[in-house]
């Protein structure tokens, strides 16, 4: 039993690998896929424990240039930038330019996403960033975002998700079991 929850414990620390546990094999179901995701929630802090899933930052940014704040590819490159820097794995990206101006992009990481939207007129804009795991860090996402958009003035609340998800682990060939 213990080897079991060490090698749980080695499997936490990978990055959101229940979606590639999730599309592996055919046999598992949806709630047989999420039981081993909470098992390897738990292996992080120890079983029956306080898990946390991901970190999420909201950020926004004040007195920004309008000419950057405007600048559709500016927007995307700037994403994709403080995506990879904070350790993200870019997938893909959807975003659209407004008229008269603003811009709103979204990034899809491995690990989850960042966003932007902008008001150029205002110069302000807000951006969140979200991965699970403990690989990327969107802290430094953050920080090459206000960089990168000049701001005078921002502020940045960070959340951890899941904080209070309760979770108790089951043996692996439990959690693996259809059901």
């Amino acid at each position: 039993m213990v080897a079991i929850f060490s090698v749980l414990r080695q499997r936490a620390a990978k990055a959101c690998t229940h979606h590639t546990q999730a599309r592996s094999s055919p046999h598992k179901t949806k709630r047989s896929v999420r039981r081993l995701t909470l098992c390897r929630l738990s292996a992080r802090k120890g079983v029956g424990s306080v898990a946390t899933i991901g970190t999420h930052c909201l950020l926004e940014l004040y007195g920004c240039p309008l000419e950057l704040l405007n600048d559709h590819d500016y927007v995307i490159e700037t994403l994709r930038a403080a995506a990879e820097r904070a350790g993200a794995t870019w997938l893909s990206h959807a975003s659209h330019q407004f008229t008269p101006q603003g811009v709103t992009a979204v990034g899809l990481l491995s690990e989850s996403h960042i966003s932007i939207h902008t008001w150029p007129e205002d110069g302000f804009a807000t951006a969140d960033v979200f991965t699970c795991g403990d690989v990327a860090m969107p802290q430094i996402a953050c920080e090459i975002l206000k960089e990168a958009f000049q701001c005078t003035r921002f502020e940045m609340k960070t959340i951890n998700r899941s904080q209070n998800l309760f979770v108790d682990c089951q043996p692996l060939d439990t959690a693996m079991a259809p059901v």
